[in-house]
């Protein structure tokens, strides 16, 4: 019969392995037919026309038992449901990707300023920000509150303010810098500054990093008065031959320069 298609031709047809038209068929989505003679499965067009309609859903990712649904037994209503509930997933997807999207892209920055501006002191302007303290942070990690908002779709950078201390030692505060004002957020207001990508190196050296990059920044600009706290945002936490890094845009507050 002129009818009978065999399941070479649909995979061909349609490039789809026949492995996978079997599977329609355990699951009920397709039905083949039998030719009493040789044994062999074939199709009618009206099932081409099921399976057309099948590849067109799975497109729109639909999984098994919705298409099953609309397949078999959904009416328009059923459609309806079906299709809005499936678009609004693929809404929550896409916006789901463009936050993943806005991180790497934001990453990708922040790795080429690592490049071009590391070691380099420039005239800056400290953006304004709210600084979310983590208590406690690094020593006793179990006191953090458990609602704490440090994931999600807000934009949080991890960041530090730099106290002084007596006897020309520095104190880092622990945090998260954001735009948006969190609860126990403090403030940070926009202020004229100098500023720098640096490399605090590992963990408990980052003090006598700071001592270096002040006394460059005297160097560099003698009649400078350096305002504290200092702020940092991290950038990046890598390696190097084995060491550690992690870079840090720095701003070092400053009082208009005299004359």
């Amino acid at each position: 019969m002129k009818d009978q298609i065999s399941i070479g031709q649909v995979s061909r047809y349609f490039g789809i392995p026949r492995q996978t038209l079997r599977f329609y068929e355990q699951k009920g989505l397709i039905h083949s037919h039998r030719d009493p003679q040789s044994g062999y499965r074939y199709y009618h067009y009206a099932d081409l026309n099921q399976l057309f309609d099948l590849l067109g859903l799975h497109q729109m990712g639909f999984g098994v038992p919705q298409m099953k649904e609309l397949l078999n037994q959904a009416d328009r209503e059923d459609y309806i449901e079906l299709l809005t509930q499936r678009d609004q997933e693929i809404s929550q997807q896409i916006n789901h990707l463009q936050v993943q999207q806005r991180k790497l892209q934001h990453l990708n920055r922040a790795l080429h300023l690592v490049e071009s501006e590391c070691g380099h002191f420039v005239h800056d302007v400290l953006p304004a920000s709210y600084f979310l303290p983590l208590k406690n942070y690094g020593r006793q990690m179990k006191s953090l509150p458990v609602k704490q908002p440090i994931q999600g779709e807000r934009t949080f950078h991890p960041g530090c303010l730099i106290h002084r201390q007596a006897k020309s030692s520095v104190n880092f505060q622990w945090g998260l810098l954001e735009k948006q004002k969190g609860d126990q957020s403090l403030l940070i207001k926009s202020h004229p500054s100098i500023s720098t990508v640096a490399d605090l190196r590992s963990e408990g050296e980052g003090s006598g990093v700071i001592a270096e990059l002040l006394e460059q920044v005297h160097q560099n600009f003698p009649r400078t008065t350096i305002e504290w706290p200092l702020v940092g945002q991290f950038i990046l936490r890598c390696h190097s031959h084995g060491k550690r890094q992690r870079f840090i845009r720095l701003w070092f507050p400053v009082k208009k320069e005299a004359g």
